[in-house]
């Protein structure tokens, strides 16, 4: 399998495990995972390109899926508030119920 490839497959496979599927208007609480490199600590979004470069001590092996969280995932694909995710995920159904349509990039 070409690099090219694999990161096409890794991509595919990381958003269809970790996007909801919403059938209405309003969000859904989702828990906010990103990547996290085992060694360095360095984190990195399940949003964009995949963190790893396939460089020794930067494989794929070497980040794991963290869970860092609770957040919102709109109907529009939005996923957050632009906002460090909430502790609980009662803080964040709070949130939801206050706000339940996107409106753009607001303040908690």
């Amino acid at each position: 399998m070409t690099d090219k490839n694999f990161y096409r497959q890794a991509y595919t496979q990381i958003l269809q495990s970790s996007t909801p599927v919403l059938a209405g208007r309003s969000g859904e609480v989702v828990e906010s995972r990103s990547w996290k490199h085992k060694e360095t600590g360095a984190q990195a979004s399940l949003y964009g390109a995949v963190p790893w470069s396939g460089r020794l001590g930067d494989k794929k092996d070497d980040w794991e899926l963290v869970d860092q969280g609770w957040t919102i995932f709109w109907p529009d694909g939005t996923v957050g508030i632009g906002k460090k995710p909430w502790n609980t995920k009662s803080e964040a159904e709070l949130y939801l119920s206050l706000h339940p349509t996107f409106k753009g990039m607001g303040s908690r």
